[in-house]
């Protein structure tokens, strides 16, 4: 009787080992059969309780075709200037990416999370007007200068995958791997954040005509 450790199913197999050794072996146990955990799913999703790891979010790039996309980045939303209590139950998670930061907050749109990854003190001005409902996700390989306009503000820092933060940062720390822009490590930042469906504005990576960002 009562609830006591009970081993993993593996099926029965043979390891290897050292000459000489004998090798382990397992035995597969379970504590119920396939079909009570079966219908124990079945009854789970009649549930219709959110998953864990199917959340939307929206990450906002500066490329130039923002700009032609503010109502459908404002559809995809959702109701931003509504109350939170009638706000939809699955609202997205709003990341924006630099200078994005900005444009969203002057257009009403409070992101959830800026990500900053670029080396260069300049990129201080992208975060001086931080916001207190913003979590501010800053690679450790931001300038200084980024980190000290920040003051104040709620900050967390991660680690781009390079080779001088992998000699660096303490061993087993992740790293976050990715092209050489900042719109894919926040990718990868996201998907280990548990989101699953991502929908992308101003991710051109390309220059229309001179223009390459939205905004000035």
């Amino acid at each position: 009787g009562g609830f006591g450790p009970r081993p993993f199913s593996f099926g029965h197999f043979m390891t290897q080992a050292p000459e000489g050794m004998r090798p382990a072996e397992f035995e597969r146990t379970v504590n119920v059969d396939d079909g009570v955990i079966a219908d124990n799913i079945t009854s789970a999703l009649e549930r219709d309780l959110p998953p864990l790891w199917d959340r939307p979010c929206v990450i906002v790039g500066g490329g130039p075709s923002l700009a032609d996309y503010e109502k459908e980045l404002k559809d995809c939303i959702g109701h931003m200037d509504a109350p939170e209590s009638i706000r939809p139950r699955y609202s997205k998670t709003i990341f924006a990416l630099n200078n994005t930061h900005d444009w969203l907050i002057e257009r009403k749109i409070i992101p959830d999370y800026c990500v900053v990854m670029d080396a260069r003190p300049q990129n201080a001005d992208f975060v001086r007007r931080w916001h207190p409902k913003v979590i501010y996700l800053i690679a450790s390989q931001a300038a200084p200068q980024v980190f000290d306009a920040l003051k104040g503000a709620n900050v967390k820092i991660w680690h781009a995958h390079s080779n001088a933060a992998a000699s660096l940062v303490p061993k087993g720390t992740p790293l976050v791997t990715g092209a050489g822009t900042v719109i894919s490590r926040a990718v990868h930042i996201a998907f280990d954040m548990g989101l699953r469906q991502f929908h992308m504005f101003g991710a051109d990576s390309s220059y229309r005509d001179a223009t390459h960002h939205a905004f000035k």
